[in-house]
């Protein structure tokens, strides 16, 4: 009778470990450096035929050591190519409306796909086959964070006093994401997409100065995800001007 309770006390002390290991492993953390790390933003859409080979492009930067570290690349699929004859489903108005407000800002000259957009400004080396722009040596500030479950901490210290309020974006990506194009420009082909926004919030911060912190549940913006989030990108902005001060991401579990 003791060695059957001993050995159910060590099979629930085990349970009991095997837990806590899960959950510590489940968290995850991001740091940026002090220099700023540089935000590439892809603008495309299954709709449009040249944009097959930018995103093979923009996929290879999985390898890149630099990610993460000193780059973080975000896709956001666009809307205004759907009623060519294909509906892209990682499409969403409100990542036509970002570019249009690059635009509006004359960030770029024209909304377009393929286009790219390096730390808030137009980048069109890709076209050329150029290299991405070297790392920048300015200081902007570390950025942390901890996404818990769902549960995500951060905090920014910037490296010069701002006012506030500053926006916490947060974009949860999709890799590995494979459609069979039936219909439009890209009727018959199969598309590969990494780094895909699946879904973004943005948080507001009123105080602050030299530190500012967000707490946040992401709950709902996982809860609507298509697909399972395999990573997950953040950077900081002043409110109503689209160039990231600081940039920060991570792979997820």
């Amino acid at each position: 009778m003791l060695m059957r309770m001993s050995f159910r006390c060590a099979s629930l002390y085990m349970l009991l470990v095997a837990a806590a290991t899960h959950n510590a492993l489940a968290a995850t953390h991001m740091r940026s450096t002090e220099e700023r790390v540089s935000l590439i933003e892809l603008y495309t859409s299954e709709g449009c035929s040249s944009c097959p080979p930018a995103e093979a492009w923009f996929n290879a930067l999985k390898t890149d050591p630099r990610l993460w570290r000193q780059i973080v690349p975000v896709a956001f699929h666009v809307d205004y190519w759907d009623h060519l004859g294909w509906q892209d489903r990682y499409a969403k108005p409100e990542f036509t409306e970002r570019q249009q407000d690059y635009q509006m800002t004359g960030a770029v000259r024209v909304v377009y796909t393929p286009g790219m957009i390096i730390d808030g400004r137009e980048w069109r080396g890709w076209f050329d086959r150029q290299s991405l722009p070297s790392a920048s040596m300015e200081k902007a500030g570390v950025l942390q964070a901890t996404l818990d479950e769902s549960i995500l901490s951060a905090e920014f210290f910037p490296s010069k006093a701002l006012k506030a309020p500053l926006i916490l974006n947060v974009a949860l990506l999709g890799f590995g994401l494979s459609v069979d194009v039936a219909r439009g420009e890209n009727g018959g082909k199969k598309l590969e997409h990494d780094f895909t926004v699946l879904g973004m919030e943005t948080f507001s911060l009123v105080t602050g100065k030299a530190k500012f912190q967000w707490n946040a549940s992401l709950k709902p913006l996982i809860s609507k995800s298509k697909e399972t989030p395999r990573g997950i990108a953040l950077w900081v902005t002043e409110a109503g001007k689209p160039r990231p001060l600081q940039a920060t991401g991570a792979w997820l579990p």
